[in-house]
């Protein structure tokens, strides 16, 4: 598939900023269409003016709500040729501590709300997936951002951590279910990234540390070579983070009791 998405439509969930906003602009930039779906409509009015897209304001924590929007955008447009499930939150917290409220939260946010809009389209992807096949379009494309946190465990995160390994999860299960149909799925593990909501561990605010933090605009790239190029899936950026997984899967015990320092915490 090229860059450029002629025309072709893109549902991009968390659009109103961060990662979900870089990612409809850059979207916009080669040429697709984007629907933004966020809970701020006036942000994403905002954003849609200056890209020419379309705005959904959604709770995504509502399954009704992403059914009601899944049904509002195919009644527009037939085939989705990109969902982008981006929308997430950050939970503080080992699990001794954490609120049992916002643990049920941020899994509805970080990996159902993935999983309500992936059924709700899933009409639309496999209209356009099985259209790309036809005439060479270039098929449907989901991609799961997900985290580094979905593959590292970090004890002082539980909540985030257990709904970003769902995710994960998620992702390779729905890329074996939707293989033969067009529709590929991506999954993208950005490392820490500069975003409102997201404030950074003491560490990574050190000099060092910012040395391996970055934009949003950062991440919105890779999505768009994992789609491009067919990746699987990508950690954004390779080093340090993907030494991280790797050490998770070689030595699952030491990598836990690194991640449990306390300057992880705060």
């Amino acid at each position: 598939m090229s860059a450029g998405g002629g025309g072709r439509v893109a549902v991009v969930t968390g659009a109103s900023a961060g990662i979900g906003e870089a990612t409809a602009r850059a979207l916009a930039a080669t040429g697709w269409r984007c629907v933004l779906v966020a809970r701020r409509a006036d942000l994403l009015h905002e954003i849609a003016d200056e890209i020419g897209g379309e705005v959904e304001p959604c709770d995504l924590l509502d399954r009704g709500a992403v059914a009601e929007l899944g049904s509002r955008i195919l009644a527009r447009h037939e085939r989705v040729a990109l969902l982008v499930n981006n929308a997430g939150a950050l939970a503080r917290g080992t699990f001794v501590d954490v609120d049992l409220d916002e643990m049920e939260r941020v899994t509805r946010l970080n990996y159902l709300s993935g999983v309500f809009a992936t059924r709700a389209l899933l009409p639309g992807l496999r209209a356009a997936g099985a259209a790309g096949g036809a005439d060479g379009a270039g098929g449907a494309h989901v991609v799961n951002v997900a985290s580094i946190g979905g593959v590292v465990t970090f004890p002082a995160g539980s909540a985030y951590a257990a709904s970003k390994h769902a995710q994960v999860a998620f992702s390779r299960s729905l890329r074996a279910a939707l293989r033969g149909t067009g529709v590929e799925v991506h999954l993208v593990m950005p490392g820490f990234v500069r975003t409102d909501g997201f404030p950074q561990p003491r560490f990574w605010q050190s000099p060092l540390g910012r040395r391996f933090v970055f934009d949003p605009e950062e991440v919105a790239e890779a999505i768009l070579a994992a789609v491009e190029h067919g990746k699987p899936e990508v950690v954004v950026p390779w080093f340090p983070y993907r030494l991280g997984q790797m050490f998770q899967a070689l030595l699952p015990s030491l990598t836990t009791r690194v991640m449990s320092f306390d300057r992880y915490a705060d």
